[in-house]
Order: C-alpha cells, then sequence, then structure tokens
C-alpha cells in the first residue's frame, strides 16, 4: 500500500508506504514541509523520514532551481 497524506492548503504532508528495511519489511513514512516556491512549483525544503514509527533519515535543501542548463561536457563517459 502507498498512501499519500494532504495539508489542508492542498500540499503533500507525508507519505506511507511498506518496504525493506535493514531487519526486513517496514513501514516508511515522508514528512515533508518548508516547502517554498521555486519558480511556478512549490518544494518542499526539509524531508523527516520514519521506519516503523522512529527517526531514520532527515534531509534539508539549502538551495533549488528549476531548468538550469547543464554543459554538454557533463555526459561524457569518463575516460578511465
Amino acid at each position: 500500500d502507498w498512501q499519500l497524506f494532504f495539508a489542508p492548503d492542498g500540499q503533500l504532508a507525508r507519505m506511507e508506504y511498506m518496504d525493506k528495511g535493514p531487519q526486513g519489511d517496514a513501514t516508511f513514512t515522508s514528512i515533508y514541509s518548508d516547502w517554498k516556491k521555486i519558480g511556478a512549483i512549490q518544494y518542499p525544503y526539509a524531508n523527516k523520514v520514519l521506519m516503523g514509527g522512529q527517526p531514520f533519515m532527515e534531509s534539508s535543501v539549502t538551495d533549488a532551481k528549476v531548468n538550469v542548463a547543464i554543459a554538454d561536457d557533463a555526459f561524457e563517459k569518463p575516460t578511465n
């Protein structure tokens, strides 16, 4: 099962799903917060992941951009 939970303003607040953890199947919960506007979209700058209801991982974004140009040489295969 994959469940999505939305805040009253329509933003994705969290999602819950089953996945494999270090000790087998576990319920994972991703909690999204600190939403900021980037161009025409909203993006969650903070994410907390719970595994089996216990803290597992926390992350935050310091900067995000949309449609940034990437130089062609970034896609070249390394020579070694």
